[in-house]
């Protein structure tokens, strides 16, 4: 078998969960990692170093322009996403991208015509619907279980946990990564970290799928809120959107926002019940 030669995009925490992935045995069948790059050169090469990579760069056009380099991994912070997943399609790479590959569905339009333009993969996370758990949702919905859906609710709030990360705790770069920049650009905070999530879900049935009819509103407005003491937290703390869909008529929610009592929830409502599925 052929292995695919995989560049990373990024040495941050994102990037290490994903190389810590990349380097098990099932993967290495299939996967060989061939470049690293990050705008800090000391993380791209201790990256490298840890993780037995042979080439790292601390500019992104080098890492594209190496021919050793396949397809690449995108874990960098969101906003820098669509420029990013273009110029690797632009270069011939084939592209997996760590939630999400764009901001705006403009933007997904354009890369993927531009992937099948070019006859390359695009792969963007989260797979949510890859879970048993959504599979279960999506059969009750089939079902009729609850009747027709006409309102929907999913969101999530989370602690300190960007804070308290091991990879923010220590002095070498590679556990020195300061969490700020996730609560203001090219962060964005957490509607675009993590209501992502439910978008995919929401998408996961075409009975609450994004059509071309939707219509679709960014509510966030970067409210702040108190820093507890010694924080790092700064700009966007939480963010709400919402979502029309015509057929059927479904009024959505999702929602993103940081809380000292993180948890997750899902809410389906229609005419014949309201179901939690949290």
């Amino acid at each position: 078998m052929n292995k695919i030669r995989l560049g990373v995009v990024g040495a941050g925490t994102i990037a290490l969960r994903v190389l810590r992935h990349l380097v098990q045995p099932d993967v290495t069948e299939r996967i060989l990692l061939t470049a690293i790059c990050d705008p800090f050169a000391d993380r791209a090469r201790a990256a490298a170093e840890k993780f037995g990579i042979a080439r790292w760069f601390s500019s992104y056009q080098e890492l594209l322009a190496c021919d050793e380099v396949d397809a690449v991994t995108i874990a960098s912070p969101i906003n820098f996403h669509f420029e990013q997943v273009r110029h690797a399609l632009l270069a011939s790479k084939h592209v997996h991208c760590n939630k999400t590959m764009a901001t705006s569905v403009g933007e997904a339009k354009e890369l993927t015509h531009l992937a099948r333009e070019r006859n390359l993969r695009l792969v963007p996370s989260p797979g949510e619907m890859l879970r048993p758990h959504n599979q279960y949702i999506k059969e009750v919905i089939r079902r009729g279980d609850i009747g027709t859906i006409c309102w929907a609710v999913c969101g999530a709030a989370f602690g300190t946990y960007h804070e308290d990360e091991k990879e923010r705790q220590g002095s070498d770069p590679l556990s020195n990564i300061d969490p700020s920049w996730y609560f203001r650009k090219p962060g964005g905070g957490p509607l675009y970290d993590m209501t992502v999530y439910f978008v995919d879900r929401f998408n996961g049935d075409p009975r609450l799928g994004l059509t071309s009819d939707s219509a679709f509103r960014d509510t966030d407005q970067g409210t702040r809120v108190p820093r507890p003491k010694g924080s790092m937290r700064r700009g966007r703390q939480h963010g709400h959107a919402i979502g029309l869909w015509r057929e059927p008529f479904c009024f959505c929610v999702w929602y993103g926002h940081w809380a000292h009592h993180p948890g997750i929830s899902r809410e389906l409502f229609s005419g014949q019940a309201v179901r939690s599925l949290g």
